[in-house]
C-alpha cells in the first residue's frame, strides 16, 4: 500500500518474474483483481509463493506456502479464497 519505504521496489521485482502458475491461476476467477506478480520457489519440504495483487487501486503482497503435500491446487485455492475476503469485505479494515 506504499505506506512502507521501499513497497514499490517490491511490486517492481514481483512484476518482472515469469512465475504464473500459482497466484495467477488462484486470481484467475477474480476479475476485480489484478495480478501485479509473483515469485514461486519450493525445496524438498514446501512449495510456495509470494504475489502482489491490486484490488480498487489499494495493493496487497501475500505469500503463501504449503507444506502438508496439497502443493499447487492448494496454494491456488487459498490464494483465491484470500482475495476472494479483501474483494468481500473492502480490504483488510
Amino acid at each position: 500500500n506504499s505506506e512502507y519505504p521501499n513497497s514499490d521496489v517490491l511490486i517492481e521485482a514481483l512484476a518482472n518474474q515469469k512465475d504464473r502458475l500459482l497466484g495467477y491461476a488462484g486470481l484467475e476467477k477474480l476479475p476485480e483483481v489484478k495480478w501485479l506478480g509473483e515469485k514461486t520457489g519450493e525445496n524438498s519440504r514446501a512449495l510456495g509463493t509470494t504475489l502482489g495483487l491490486s484490488i480498487d487501486g489499494e495493493v496487497y503482497v501475500m505469500t503463501v506456502i504449503d507444506s502438508r503435500g496439497g502443493r499447487d491446487p492448494q496454494i491456488r485455492k487459498c490464494i483465491n479464497k484470500l482475495a476472494k475476503y479483501l474483494v468481500d469485505n473492502e480490504g483488510l479494515l
